[in-house]
């Protein structure tokens, strides 16, 4: 895989965000009321509030690997852990941080949605003529291991799964029945996390309103520091 500049992984509003995507039909999905795999992940799952956030090597649509941690200082930034198109939940939940793009914007921050799911099923999430945001693949699993997020879906339920239509040691790029627990972790610019909201329970999502009060809050702390001056005998404050 050939590396990804920081700036395209960056071009997340809506005006530069991904092109228009062609509709297509959508394929079987689980029913919304199907049964989830027990509790496997450690509790509380996710990162600790007020620690430095976990690093990862994901993948850029077009495979171009990237380290998480490169880009926390362009922050803060709202990880969106999602478990994949087939997913209703998840893809209602992608649909409604659409929505925030902008807001999110407004308060110095990005939206990045990370999943286990191959590039070419994203096409089926987005409709045309919608601004979104960026989508990276946890392409080996090493960003929900790390984010203590990753459970492996029980052998009952991969067959049910299956005959829901939905196999995913197919569609996961790792080739596995590996998935994360969904969850929205937001990380300040200077690497710290400050917001978690992950749950065993697939059904129960971040409010984005909610993170988007986090933001808020971040943007006032930054306001709120003093401006650095110029070193002496540089720029306007050198006395000169």
């Amino acid at each position: 895989m050939k590396h990804q500049s920081l700036a395209a992984v960056l071009a997340l509003t809506a005006t530069t965000g991904i092109a228009p995507l062609a509709h297509a039909a959508e394929p079987a999905k689980p029913a919304e009321n199907a049964p989830e795999a027990p509790a496997q992940a450690l509790e509380p799952l996710g990162p600790k509030l007020g620690e430095k956030a976990p690093d990862a090597t994901v993948a850029m649509p077009d495979e171009s690997p990237i380290e998480l941690s490169s880009i926390y200082d362009k922050g803060p930034i709202v990880l969106v852990f999602f478990r994949g198109e087939w997913c209703p939940y998840c893809t209602k939940h992608i649909k409604q941080w659409q929505t925030m793009v902008d807001e999110v914007a407004a308060q110095r921050g990005y939206i990045i949605g990370i999943t286990p799911d191959r590039p070419g099923n994203m096409e089926q999430i987005f409709e045309r003529n919608v601004p979104t945001f960026q989508i990276l693949h946890d392409f080996n699993g090493q960003a929900a291991k790390n984010f203590n997020l990753q459970f492996t879906l029980p052998l009952d339920l991969q067959e049910k799964y299956k005959g829901y239509g939905v196999n995913l040691a197919a569609r996961n790029w790792d080739g596995t029945w590996n998935l994360p627990h969904p969850a929205t972790i937001i990380i300040d610019s200077e690497g710290i996390v400050r917001y978690v909201h992950a749950e065993q329970d697939y059904t129960k999502r971040a409010d984005p309103t909610e993170a988007l009060e986090v933001l808020k809050t971040i943007e006032k702390e930054r306001a709120a520091k003093p401006k650095q001056l110029a070193p002496e005998g540089t720029g306007t404050n050198s006395g000169k």
